[in-house]
């Protein structure tokens, strides 16, 4: 009663503006709590509650087992006998064992006598095993009877192997609401449940108060219900545990062809396990509607996790898809290092280069593995990938290598990455230009997932700033943006960024000097492309960071001026080279 529905003290928290306050949903606390626990046992990582305090692996285990994880048993006990029968075991706990030495066994022998009742059942897979628990309605039927009321059959079954009792909500056309409990846990895997009720049946609902640790509660109703729509605002997070939030916001993209493109981003998602995203943008001067849908699941009960990323779309200029699989291992839960393996396919068809600059008319089908290590701030990335035969107009293979490091010691900070990658042609063929390497920043595929920098035309009509927006990857010579210089058959280069850190008026700054230097070999298969020859590029110069957070939403902005750049020997000082980017220079 004390602190709401969100579970904390809205009006007196520092942590959110008064626009947040007014206009935010927030997670309650208890589904905070319970997704916190979720994450933790479905990780292949999950320990028993019952053990000594240095047996746990690390510090979260522990606390997930100290604090978590029996805080959310004693609440399912609570649901489990009731309120009443709960607080008479509690007291009578109290009572008996008040300045005295407990253990588990003595307060569950507690429980038991003040309720009458043999406990074991609850506390064995609680605190002695790692069981999970997820129950799901698979069928719902209902009849209406000769005497005027409904039967309602509603079919349950354990998909966890976690038994318990549940209590069964059904909904009322009338707005009413009848509750009863199924009891036929401990020996049913698949059971029936035959009642009747006053009026017509719209839904069904297991443990509709949300009181268990259910992982999955997509499954627990069945029939009519009403979707949580929400308003995307930035920097919001909302992910109740009781069903998937539906959220939107306005977009509004530009380029010549279509003029402005106004339209509609929609995202469902359901915490750590299913999201989609649906992009519609309606061209106003060509009258064409372009889409993008992607999204992400993790199967339930698969441990240690799997995910599965996915993407089609229709942009006009581009059509295509995705498809991804991750899994990811660490010797603890929440500390690495972590290993991490994705397989992956992409397929791109550049079908109309009027509304791009970055494409080669064709088809593009590339399939990859890629092996990821991660130690705190140290990232190293091995990849290798070819065009399936027979389902690309080009046939290459490509090796690439990234590592990434930061140190940060007080208000001082180095950044550094190195890139080795090279392209593998057959005889022949050759490499689009969106698959070559890019010598001054990001490649074709990331430029054009940003709507702005696709061509010259798409940042609002305005070339310059298109020309001056940096967005790093590749070889990252920053120094070399806009320069005309083709994509590089092989590369190897190094970037290094020195920082310091301060302050001023709620507003966090960074000053920047760096350097970016390496070498670049070109297209030697086709000379009338004008590719590189094996070039050596180095640039260097300072640069400022602005991050400013606004009502939960981090706003970064980037300013990098590459005075001195240095082209196969032949040096240059240009102080008009300046660039900008909303995105870190690494």
């Amino acid at each position: 009663n004390r602190y709401g529905p969100e579970g904390f003290d809205m009006e007196n928290t520092p942590w959110y503006t008064s626009l947040q306050k007014r206009h935010w949903r927030f997670t309650p606390m208890w589904d905070r709590n319970q997704w916190n626990a979720i994450r933790y046992i479905t990780s292949g990582h999950d320990e028993p509650i019952s053990r000594s305090s240095y047996l746990f692996k690390n510090s979260t285990s522990y606390r997930q087992n100290a604090y978590t994880k029996p805080s959310l048993m004693l609440n399912e006990l609570r649901y489990v006998l009731g309120d009443s029968l709960f607080l008479v075991g509690m007291r009578s706990y109290f009572k008996q064992w008040q300045l005295k030495h407990t253990n588990e066994r003595r307060f569950i022998d507690a429980m038991e006598a003040a309720t009458h009742q043999e406990l074991d059942w609850f506390f064995n897979p609680w605190l002695h095993d790692t069981r999970i628990l997820d129950y799901a309605i698979t069928r719902w039927k209902t009849k209406q009877n000769p005497s005027g009321d409904w039967s309602v059959t509603t079919s349950i079954s354990q998909l966890g192997n976690r038994k318990l009792p549940l209590l069964i909500e059904t909904e009322l056309q009338d707005g009413t609401k009848q509750r009863l409990w199924w009891r036929q846990h401990i020996w049913k895997f698949e059971d029936k449940v035959t009642y009747n009720v006053p009026a017509k049946p719209i839904a069904v609902r297991l443990d509709p108060d949300g009181m268990t640790l259910d992982i999955d509660r997509r499954n627990d109703i069945k029939g009519r219900r009403s979707p949580l729509v929400v308003f995307r605002w930035p920097g919001m997070y909302y992910s109740p545990r009781k069903q998937p939030v539906l959220s939107w916001s306005p977009l509004l993209y530009y380029h010549a062809l279509d003029g402005f493109l106004p339209g509609i981003w929609l995202t469902r998602e359901y915490g750590p396990w299913a999201g989609t995203n649906l992009k519609l943008n309606y061209g106003l001067e060509s009258g064409k509607l372009w889409w993008y849908v992607n999204g992400w699941r993790r199967p339930v009960h698969h441990q240690p996790p799997l995910w599965v990323y996915y993407d089609l779309y229709d942009q006009g200029s581009l059509r295509g898809g995705s498809a991804l699989l991750r899994k990811s291992w660490s010797p603890h839960y929440g500390l690495p290092p972590y290993l991490r393996l994705d397989l992956g396919l992409y397929s791109n068809n550049a079908v109309d280069t009027t509304r791009t600059d970055l494409y080669e008319p064709g088809l593009t089908t590339f399939a990859y593995g890629r092996l990821k290590l991660d130690y705190r701030a140290h990232a190293l990335t091995v990849e290798w990938g070819m065009t399936p035969a027979g389902f690309s107009d080009w046939d290459f293979s490509r090796l690439l290598t990234t590592f990434r490091t930061e140190l940060t010691k007080g208000k001082w900070g180095v950044r550094a990455r190195f890139i080795g990658g090279k392209l593998y042609p057959s005889d022949s063929s050759s490499v689009p230009v969106q698959e070559l390497f890019t010598v001054e920043g990001a490649g074709s595929g990331d430029l054009f997932s940003r709507p702005y920098l696709r061509d010259e035309s798409a940042f609002y009509g305005i070339t310059e700033l298109r020309d001056r927006y940096h967005l790093p990857g590749d070889a990252n010579l920053r120094g070399f943006l806009a320069r005309g210089l083709s994509g590089a058959q092989a590369v190897t280069a190094t970037s290094v960024e020195g920082s310091f850190f301060t302050s001023l008026f709620s507003v966090k700054l960074e000053l920047t000097s760096f350097v970016d230097g390496g070498v670049v070999w070109g297209d030697q298969y086709y000379s009338d492309r004008n590719g590189l020859q094996p070039y050596s590029l180095l640039d260097a110069g300072v640069g400022f960071r602005i991050k400013k957070n606004f009502s939960g939403y981090d706003f970064f902005l980037r300013f990098d001026l590459p005075f001195y750049l240095n082209e196969n020997g032949k040096q240059e000082i240009d102080l008009n080279n300046w660039q900008f980017s909303f995105e870190q220079g690494l």
